[in-house]
């Protein structure tokens, strides 16, 4: 037999589901890739991202990169830097 019990938590539904993000996003993302050893760069434009690209090829030895996003490719494509994207997108494994 059931019975009806008032709830034991009535203010569980006013509570928000995730923690309030932080004011500055980005700043936290670039903080937590550095921790797992990613390596950042913060360019304030489209020169400046395309610059620090070159300085990396130059450093690495890369002469063409892999690219997926297609305003990434949109970028890559004005400044004329060569660029690799995908023929066709992957699909599930049947």
């Amino acid at each position: 037999m059931l019975e009806k019990r008032d709830n034991p938590y009535p203010n569980l539904e006013n509570l928000p589901h995730y923690p309030p993000a932080p004011e500055d996003l980005d700043l936290m993302f670039a903080e937590e890739f550095m921790a797992v050893s990613g390596q950042f760069a913060f360019c304030e434009d489209e020169v400046q991202f395309i610059e620090t690209l070159l300085e990396l090829a130059e450093q690495r030895n890369w002469r063409k990169i892999y690219c997926w996003e297609p305003a990434l490719q949109e970028i890559l494509s004005r400044y004329e830097y060569p660029f690799l994207k995908p023929i066709k997108t992957l699909s599930k494994p049947k």
